[in-house]
């Protein structure tokens, strides 16, 4: 069945690449403009240039000239006509999906090159969407470990855990697996549980878009946001650099279950039985990277490449005994045979191990599951202008994730079960192995292709109308092996399955640019199939197994009267194709030559996390309360509204302010099928539902005088169902009464405020850079627990607020050809005790939920001094970076 599935999915990509045509729009821009001589009358037949990206036009007579697709980054271009002067443009910014208006003035008087400098508008008058644009030289002035780092940092962007995965970043309010995350026009979401499916070196970014709402149709698979990530390219100049980064002081924080309760002065109510002693440790963190780019035969524009890669060792804060490793590579070949052709191969390999660290395990460390994590990606572009105004692309994209997790390196079969807590407190477990080993291997092939075609005319006054329509076609094909047995003492859980599914894709936007409003109107259309069957009842058998093989113990069912003998012979029901139609309209509107207004609105559908669709459907439901997934579950659904506008203070000086709402539905949650027997199960399906309505005001200052900065603040309520379906199944577990209004979500923060500023001097020689972050959010809600019999409040109280303040200076000098930085990086210069959790099991009731501990003596770390709670401390690093351009 496999080699037979495989075949069919080789034969379509084979179909689509040799069709035609994404990569292209997705992260790629424009550059378009007129070409006029020294009275203003157009000038036709200009060659323009843009340097180093082997891209080129002429302008119409007209005067009018487009050039698309051009990289990301910035760039030199040159306009020239003969019996005219040339005119150099620098600094010319071009941006993912937009358009960059850069206009030539040509003297026919005289002759030589004139240089001027240009300088992106801070209003983006075509722009329909909610975007953040981080370019490269922004990541570099920040203390950033990895790209959500920046995410943080944005406004709208919430941050649940101090656990640094994308699935505690959450966007306007939504799920943190609704987010999609694209590296070179690529999706590289997991899609077993969603978030980022690897690391990018965050030397390879060029130029990350954050877009929070409005997104056009070319992209999908998304409720939240999107993530655009695209890395660097080569050009006609070599550049490259090495840096090494390292950890010198970190702050530690010490308990000890003798003393008085740390934050209240009070007599410690558990009155432990024995004494311990627990302590964060100063970190032992190391970082190396370096990247080196260019012609491959200097000189020569028409090939470059791009590589890049990090290696960090790094002792956690956590007294573990191993460093979690972790390295990320990055390449990128671009070939340029023509200025009408251009052929783009990019890939990357991420690898991380490290062991995991739990309260519960601190004294049995070697207990402890440890995670080993390796990624692949390589994709291919080939774009062919047909015309200066249209052209198609072409990419083909495979994708590799696999990972384990298991203590010991041990198979599941030798784990020792026999888990000791032989202090008196009865929570520290001493000897034996945490229950869980689970391995994953999932394996995907994505075909695109896409078009642009532009119609532009020049009207009275010069003015720019035009017409862009652009769409495209897509499919992808997935092989996911998902293998999970839990083994606690009473029960063994199995969650097994091995499926394909198929999707698919096209849509159409059309989007009209006068110089008095844009319009932006798109549809998305997808289909995806789930390609796999489960059963109609999972209990209607006689025979089967007691929890798990591990006893290989049969016994009679009491549904004697099945007419099915094992899990096996059951009928199997085969899931049905789910369509989505997604509309999507965006306008901007110039109120005068300084304000604009924009509004957006959207429907945005999401196949929930394959997790979610097949957990268990192929291997017999075993423990108590079991879970199976259901591939029959609908498309998520979010539509957005928002309306926002733009003010120009100055030419460096803009504010916005956008107000927005969100309506879900079809959110995941869980039903419990109780049999007379009493026996039962739970069933994913879809129930949750939620709203989340805000404000966002930004204020951003373009580098003037040395000095730059932006500020964001958020005001967001969010509310739901439920934050999770593991809300409902723990509630059902408990006989709690399951909630039937919306509550304020987990992730709900009031008010959030990011406020960047950097100062940087502009020699020959020396310079020197200061950058701050300061980053301040209000407490997240979290559930009142009860004084007594009873159920918690949902999210009636609030957790303390949080604020982060990194700063980084630097130093730079540069001799014989090369620059030598000196940096400097302080993370949580407060060292202020964030509390981001209240224990691994916060708000369900069990036993590492520190609620109670908090609500009611106000200590976060709960009776056994979990330091999982807490964010960083304060870290202190400095290093070195060694550059050529």
């Amino acid at each position: 069945m496999r080699v037979k599935y495989l075949r069919k999915s080789l034969a379509a990509a084979a179909v689509v690449l040799l069709a035609a045509s994404v990569a292209g729009a997705v992260n790629t821009g424009t550059i378009s403009g007129l070409v006029t001589d020294q009275n203003g009358e157009p000038v036709s037949g200009a060659l323009v240039v843009v340097k180093g990206a082997n891209r080129f036009a002429t302008s119409n007579a007209d005067g009018y000239y487009v050039i698309t697709p051009v990289p990301v980054g910035t760039f030199e271009v040159k306009a020239s006509r003969i019996g005219h002067s040339e005119q150099v443009r620098t600094g010319v910014k071009v941006i993912a999906g937009l358009r960059t208006n850069t206009s030539f003035q040509l003297d026919s008087t005289t002759t030589g090159v004139h240089y001027i400098q240009s300088e992106t508008p801070l209003i983006k008058w075509t722009e329909t969407y909610t975007e953040s644009i981080i370019g490269h030289e922004q990541i570099k002035a920040q203390v950033v470990d990895e790209f959500a780092d920046m995410l943080v940092r944005t406004p709208g962007i919430v941050y649940e855990n101090s656990d640094a995965s994308t699935l505690n970043l959450h966007i306007r309010g939504g799920r943190g697996n609704e987010i999609a995350y694209i590296v070179d026009g690529v999706n590289i979401t997991n899609p077993i549980v969603g978030g980022a499916g690897m690391q990018i070196p965050v030397d390879a970014i060029e130029q990350m878009n954050v877009i929070t709402a409005g997104w056009d149709a070319e992209f999908g698979k998304a409720q939240s946001g999107i993530i655009n990530i695209q890395t660097k390219e080569g050009r006609d100049k070599y550049i490259g650099q090495v840096g090494v980064t390292q950890e010198i002081y970190t702050a530690k924080r010490e308990w000890d279950s003798s003393k008085a309760l740390e934050s209240t002065g009070l007599e410690d109510p558990a009155s432990p039985l024995i004494t311990w002693n627990t302590a964060t440790r100063e970190t032992n963190y190391s970082k190396y990277r370096g990247s080196f780019g260019g012609p491959i035969w200097p000189g020569v524009d028409q090939l470059g490449y791009f590589v890049a890669g990090d290696y960090t060792r790094d002792w956690t804060v956590y007294p573990l005994p191993d460093p979690r490793i972790q390295w990320n590579t990055n390449g990128k070949l671009s070939i340029r045979p023509t200025g009408r052709l251009r052929m783009v191969v990019s890939g990357g390999r991420a690898w991380e191990e490290r062991q995991l660290f739990s309260n519960e395990y601190q004294y049995n460390l070697d207990g402890y599951y440890f995670r080993k994590e390796g990624t692949n990606r390589l994709s291919a572009n080939l774009t062919h202008n047909v015309t200066d105004r249209f052209y198609y692309s072409v990419t083909g994209a495979t994708f590799n994730n696999n990972r384990s997790l298991m203590t010991g390196g041990k198979h599941w079969t030798d784990y020792d079960l026999n888990r000791v807590k032989t202090d008196p407190t009865g929570w520290f477990v001493t000897s034996g192995d945490f229950p869980v080993y689970e391995t994953r291997d999932q394996v995907y092939f994505d075909g695109k292709a896409d078009f642009r075609y532009e119609v532009a005319r020049v009207g009275d006054n010069r003015a720019l109308s035009m017409n862009v329509i652009k769409g495209g076609v897509g499919f992808k094909t997935q092989d996911v092996d998902f293998y999970q047995v839990q083994t606690y003492p009473a029960n063994v859980y199995t969650d097994i399955f091995h499926t394909y599914p198929f999707e698919s894709h096209l849509y159409l936007q059309d989007k009209l640019e006068y110089s008095g409003m844009v319009i932006n109107i798109g549809a998305r259309f997808d289909v995806f199939d789930p390609n796999a069957t489960y059963p109609a009842d999972p209990f209607n058998f006689r025979w089967g197994y007691s929890h798990s093989p591990i006893t290989g113990e049969e016994f009679e069912r009491m549904n004697s009267d099945s007419p099915y003998r094992s899990y096996w012979e059951m009928p199997r029901i085969e899931a049905e194709k789910s369509y989505q139609v997604s509309p999507r309209v965006g306008i901007s509107y110039p109120i005068s030559d300084r304000d604009k207004l924009h509004f957006s609105y959207g429907h945005f559908f999401q196949v929930p996390p394959l997790i979610y669709l097949y957990r268990s459907i192929q291997s017999q439901l075993t423990g108590a309360y079991p879970i199976m997934g259901n591939p029959d579950l609908l498309p998520q659904k979010t539509v957005q509204y928002e309306i926002g506008v733009e003010h120009l203070f100055t030419d460096d000086l803009k504010a916005k302010v956008s107000a927005y709402f969100k309506d879900i539905k079809d959110l995941i949650d869980t039903q419990r099928i109780n049999y007379e027997q009493g026996w039962n199960y739970t069933k994913i399906i879809n129930a949750d539902f939620g709203s989340v309505r805000g404000m966002e005001v930004t204020i951003d200052k373009r580098m003037t005088r040395h000095f730059s900065g932006n500020m964001g603040y958020t005001f967001s309520v969010a509310k739901g169902l439920a934050s999770s379906y593991w809300q409902g199944y723990n509630y059902a577990y408990r006989g709690w009464d399951v909630p039937n209004r919306e509550d304020l979500l987990n992730w709900d923060q009031t008010h959030k405020l990011d406020v960047t500023l950097d100062y940087r001097t502009n020699f020959d020689i020396h310079n020197f850079g200061a950058n701050t972050t300061i980053s301040y959010g209000s407490g997240m809600p979290y559930s009142k627990p009860p004084s007594g019999i009873g159920q918690p409040d949902v999210n009636s109280e609030r957790m303390p607020w949080t604020i982060n303040w990194n700063v980084k200076a630097d130093y730079s000098v540069t001799y014989w050809g090369l620059n030598y930085t000196l940096f400097c990086e302080v993370i949580n210069l407060l060292n202020h005790d964030n509390v981001f959790n209240f224990g691994e099991d916060e708000g369900d009731g069990a036993s590492a939920d520190w609620l109670p501990w908090y609500y009611f003596y106000g200590d976060a770390d709960g009776p056994y001094d979990d330091m999982e709670c807490y964010g960083d401390p304060l870290r202190l690093r400095v290093g070195l970076e060694i550059g050529f351009l």
